[in-house]
């Protein structure tokens, strides 16, 4: 049984990387900046960044912190920070309907 939607851990750490970059210019930090924040070299957020390491639920957690994000933030790849509000299918999540 396939647990992981054909979404290989490569693949995975390229889209996470992509949300870390994002976050990461969209508040203008450094890559200096954001390794101070995580406690971790900034050649460590380069490979977290190109997806070439994977990062730990800790870090994620750190990151979420650093980036000001919800941890979900790295793994629902549906939000999208639009105007400064994090939302969904381009619907702000705060004002979605209770399906």
């Amino acid at each position: 049984m396939d647990h992981n939607n054909g979404l290989k851990a490569s693949e995975f750490n390229k889209k996470v990387g992509q949300r870390i970059v994002k976050q990461r210019k969209d508040q203008k930090l450094s890559q200096t900046k954001l390794a101070e924040k995580l406690f971790v070299t900034f050649q460590q957020v380069q490979k977290y960044e190109k997806g070439l390491n994977g990062v730990s639920g800790f870090k994620i957690k750190q990151l979420s912190l650093a980036l000001d994000v919800p941890v979900n933030y790295f793994f629902d790849y549906q939000i999208e920070v639009i105007d400064g509000k994090l939302c969904s299918s381009n619907v702000p999540i705060d004002n979605r309907q209770n399906v």
